[in-house]
């Protein structure tokens, strides 16, 4: 059976960012805006109680460096490490430069310090990208009650990506007016066919366009209760979909 997130707190994160400077293990920044996401790798450079210093975070895609401006302060940060995958929320305030003992102006970014980190088993994050045309409806749920917005109101999808720890799911543009990243969302969808419906409670992480398509492509991170309050066990449930996927790929 895999195990389900948990979280770390404050004075536990300062040594998790001391280990992960030490061993000069790289974090994968995420940057949003309404419509784009894109990531971006950096390093921690310094540890403060309550900011922390990295390298000017680049592009993934071609070593540029970020444009601050063009974004969001807010931003999600992953950390994968051995067994486990550190993922948490935060706000960038400002952008810098920080002098070497050598004199090398290194350029940096200035983040906030988060009071919480997730934590998750590696393998819970292993993504299936070859996936059957599965259908999945989303509906928007109220941030404090946990039930539905609008009642009857719904965006089609199709199935994207899978793993036990969220799931990636294609729309078109015009669907999109209502989906906003942060917000809470309820997933349903038969992975199986003939097989009972996976209702699962997700947050949108990010929404990134497909380039010169109509689509957009929707993040979903399942929260932690979703998992593992009153679903039965649903991560072994997406372990086995998971599992027959791949072989599906083959």
């Amino acid at each position: 059976m895999t195990s389900s997130p948990y979280f770390i707190l404050k004075d536990k994160c300062q040594m998790l960012f001391e280990k992960v400077q030490q061993a000069y293990i790289s974090l994968k920044v995420e940057f949003q805006n309404e419509l784009l996401c894109e990531s971006f790798l950096a390093y921690i450079l310094n540890i403060q109680n309550k900011t922390l210093t990295l390298s000017l975070p680049v592009s993934m895609k071609d070593d540029s460096p970020v444009e601050l401006s063009k974004w969001e302060n807010k931003i999600t940060i992953y950390i994968n490490d051995d067994n486990r995958k550190y993922i948490f929320d935060t706000y960038t305030l400002k952008q810098s430069h920080l002098v070497t003992e050598s004199e090398e102006l290194i350029q940096t970014m200035l983040i906030s310090t988060p009071k919480l980190v997730e934590v998750y088993p590696r393998q819970s994050a292993e993504r299936i990208s070859t996936v059957p045309e599965v259908s999945v409806k989303i509906i928007e749920l109220d941030y404090k009650t946990g039930s539905t917005k609008h009642a009857g109101e719904s965006v089609q999808g199709m199935l994207h990506n899978l793993s036990t720890g969220g799931i990636g799911v294609t729309t078109t543009k015009q669907d999109l007016t209502e989906i906003r990243v942060g917000d809470l969302y309820q997933l349903c969808f038969v992975p199986v066919p003939g097989e009972e419906p996976i209702i699962l409670n997700a947050r949108l992480r990010h929404i990134t366009d497909f380039q010169e398509q109509q689509q957009v492509l929707l993040g979903f991170q399942f929260t932690a209760q979703a998992l593992t309050d009153g679903y039965g066990d649903l991560l072994h449930r997406l372990n086995q979909i998971i599992k027959l996927y791949h072989a599906y790929g083959k």
